[in-house]
């Protein structure tokens, strides 16, 4: 790979001296700068060295007195005159002489000056460093990959590529000017930090034109403002032969047929030059240079011309504001969050909001996320809180930044407790979402049209670090993630390819009143590493569990991942522990019950409701999440919870626990608990004798395998009525003979105002409450 001939990666030569660093190192110099004569010199490791040059009467003489015992450099002569720098010229190295050192046992100060560092040369290091482009039959010119091929110089000028042509980008503004060089120049440059100066100009997009070699290749390249500030920018090229499967978003520009060979002649394959999609700058900033990408993946990139557009209304991905969602706040009587997603370069956004029906806008500005790359793309979100709110009214608002917003999308604010409102139930969502979940949503909606949100039992997507599963969710909610309110909890699938959960806190914007760390309780080693354990938890936890108040309901959302979340909840700085020491998943989960306990003890409204993912009580053959159970099943039952929603099972399951029958049939008590799935994965149902539910002293009421559905929950003054429908059978084993559409298990909670609360099945009479002398 790295040889001397066209395809050997210039850049990244070294002319050999690196797989000889331990011959160099033990004379005491070393070719620091590849492509130089310049030479380094450190302690020789030899009493004496001489070096004869082959067919040359040039000779290097090194003496060294002890350097065996006394390793560092006291002092040097050159051909008997001292000198304190830690290098030689190319001029000693090309007519030889004799180097005399005076060695010490101690570090001393020679060669520490700022003048004895060697030179840097860069003259040069950010001209294009790649010939690729040959005259027919002179393919030994030049090659652009590791079988030495090259593009026809004559081919692309048939195809408008010839030097110093112009080539267009479509409607974009791009206007890329193809290497004005001549035949054996450089002409591309193969990316390792090379600097492009581009002006100082205002501009809107930035684009790249060339190929990637012997594989697709991806970058990030920096664009360097006059202000001094910079912005990442990625860089994608697909393989020069890709046939008609592109990358990245690149566009072809120039196709050829037939490639220069090193050894003449040519061959028949046709070849694609592109330009990527371009990329958002800051339209408010100058831009002096761009640098390319310090290094690429798989195959090589090589990049032909670097453009701006100074185009104002540039569409491209990220221009204007997507993926809108609504999340509740703490208070979603007077305020209401939103969160889009835009290009990162577009790092300042507003929310503009309204009452439905007038006419004047209230900014309210937004806080810039953090920039993500997602699926090579650079992206950041925004999140505004929309405050100073009044209930149940009806507001109109739009979101964005400069000239670019997206359309008016109207919510509705909380209404005060007791007055009757619905939300939906999904469960795991998480594979095939645009083809088999966004019917079930599409359902769910048309079913109960007048629901406030979805509450989301976790693994929404399959991939958390695959875009697309994002894109096809967001696509599933399109028209309902922007008008009505979203409530989830992470599941473990929302750990896959993105460990910390930024891409989840970055899509969110929830309630930041989770648990919190406990007070130190003594200094030693174990109670040091607890709080350090509880301290970073509860950042990390953050956004994962939280509570919201919607309407005389506490909705809790918990984060039940202890395995997958192992990484998250392990702080960098861990004081050292060898004895009693925590455990870190009891840690993660006794964190939440105490903060469950205590928002459930002291909780204002009627009722409430929690939701996460993996179940307390397992509904699949092979599921059981003991830790789960052990920390919050009793916080539930201790607190007499009405609902308590769950997934991860992918079947459906919903019961109660023993303690809390009645002498009544269809008549309980406590809480309900409910495991559903509403996406097309389906795992086995356990035996219905035995199974986690029965080995834990609870009963299953309604349980169906190989069945997606959604839920319906209203909730009035003093009753909650849950509905779960039968929204696909994905395949032929369905354990229902409930029809799609069909509702598969209904049940109502009724609660009086002293407290007394009762589970009933449909068709079983509610037991009366108190009467008015009790």
């Amino acid at each position: 790979m790295y040889d001397t001939s066209p395809s050997g990666l210039p850049g990244n030569d070294d002319l050999g001296s690196l797989s000889s660093w331990y011959v160099w190192a033990g004379i005491g110099l070393f070719p620091a700068v590849p492509g130089t004569a310049d030479l380094v010199v450190s302690g020789p490791m030899f009493d004496r060295v001489v070096v004869d040059s082959a067919d040359s009467r040039r000779r290097i003489t090194l003496d060294a007195p002890r350097a065996g015992t006394a390793p560092y450099v006291k002092t040097l002569k050159v051909n008997g005159r001292a000198t304190t720098r830690s290098w030689l010229p190319a001029d000693f190295t090309r007519k030889g002489g004799r180097l005399s050192f005076r060695m010490a046992s101690e570090p001393g100060t020679w060669g520490t000056g700022a003048r004895d560092v060697p030179p840097s040369h860069t003259d040069g290091t950010n001209a294009r460093n790649n010939i690729g482009i040959t005259p027919d039959g002179q393919g030994n010119l030049g090659s652009l990959d590791l079988s030495d091929n090259s593009l026809s110089r004559e081919r692309l000028a048939q195809e408008g590529a010839a030097p110093g042509a112009k080539l267009r980008l479509g409607d974009t503004g791009v206007e890329f000017t193809w290497p004005d060089t001549g035949p054996g120049e450089p002409d591309n440059w193969i990316p390792h930090g090379q600097r492009i100066p581009l002006g100082g100009k205002r501009a809107t997009g930035i684009s790249f034109l060339g190929l990637a070699t012997n594989g697709p290749s991806q970058g990030t390249a920096v664009v360097e403002y006059t202000d001094g500030s910079t912005q990442n920018v990625p860089v994608g090229f697909t393989d020069w032969t890709p046939g008609t499967d592109y990358r990245f978003g690149n566009e072809p520009l120039v196709t050829t047929t037939g490639r220069n060979r090193a050894s003449g002649g040519a061959d028949t394959v046709q070849t694609k030059v592109f330009a990527t999609r371009p990329q958002l700058l800051d339209p408010d900033k100058r831009v002096a240079a761009v640098v390319l990408p310090q290094g690429t993946d798989r195959g090589v990139m090589h990049v032909f011309d670097v453009a701006l557009t100074s185009k104002p209304d540039l569409e491209v991905p990220g221009a204007v504001p997507s993926r809108i969602v609504l999340t509740p706040t703490e208070q979603p009587e007077s305020s209401q969050a939103v969160t889009w997603s835009t290009a990162a370069a577009l790092t300042d956004g507003e929310a503009h909001v309204r009452k439905a029906g007038t006419e004047k806008w209230r900014t309210v500005a937004a806080r810039a996320n953090e920039e993500l790359n997602t699926g090579g793309e650079l992206v950041r979100t925004h999140s505004a809180v929309l405050d100073r709110l009044s209930p149940g009214t009806e507001y109109e608002y739009r979101v964005g930044t400069g000239g670019r917003f997206s359309p008016a999308y109207r919510f509705t604010t909380a209404r005060p407790a007791g007055e009757e409102f619905t939300f939906l139930y999904f469960g795991d969502a998480q594979n095939e979402l645009a083809a088999k979940w966004a019917p079930v949503v599409k359902q769910a909606y048309a079913r109960y049209p007048d629901a406030v949100g979805s509450v989301n039992a976790g693994d929404l997507v399959n991939s958390s670090g695959n875009d697309s599963e994002w894109r096809d969710w967001f696509g599933a909610m399109d028209g309902y993630s922007q008008t009505t309110n979203v409530i989830a909890a992470p599941g473990n699938h929302e750990y896959s390819g993105d460990t910390f959960l930024k891409k989840w806190k970055s899509t969110f914007e929830y309630p930041a009143n989770g648990p919190r760390a406990a007070r130190a309780g003594g200094d030693t080693p174990a109670e040091r590493q607890r709080a350090a354990y509880e301290a970073h938890m509860a950042k990390a936890l953050t956004e994962t569990a939280y509570y919201t108040d919607y309407q005389g309901v506490r909705f809790i959302t918990l984060n039940a991942s202890t395995h997958d979340a192992r990484s998250l909840m392990t702080p960098d700085d861990l004081p050292a522990c060898s004895e009693d020491c925590p455990d870190p998943e009891k840690l993660w989960l006794g964190m939440q019950g105490r903060w469950l306990d205590h928002i459930l003890e002291n909780n204002p409204n009627k009722w409430a409701v929690a939701v996460f993912h993996q179940p307390v009580f397992s509904g699949a053959e092979g599921r059981d999440e003991k830790p789960v159970r052990e920390a919050w099943l009793p916080v539930f039952q201790r607190n007499d919870i009405d609902l308590v929603l769950m997934g991860h099972d992918h079947v459906y399951a919903r019961g109660y626990v023993d303690s809390d029958a009645t002498s009544t049939p269809g008549v309980t008590t406590g809480p309900v608990y409910t495991v559903a799935v509403s996406g097309p994965k389906y795992y086995e149902l356990a035996p219905g004798d035995d199974n986690v539910w029965t080995r834990n002293g609870a009963t299953q009421v309604v349980r169906a395998g190989h069945t997606s559905t959604f839920q319906g929950i209203r909730v009035t003054e003093d009753t909650i009525r849950y509905e779960a429908v039968v929204a696909a059978k994905w395949d032929d084993r369905s354990t229902t003979d409930k029809e799609v559409g069909e509702v598969l298990d209904a049940f109502t909670i009724t609660k009086y105002d002293d407290g007394t609360k009762y589970v009933t099945e449909d068709g079983v009479p509610v037991p009366s409450g108190p009467s008015a002398d009790d």
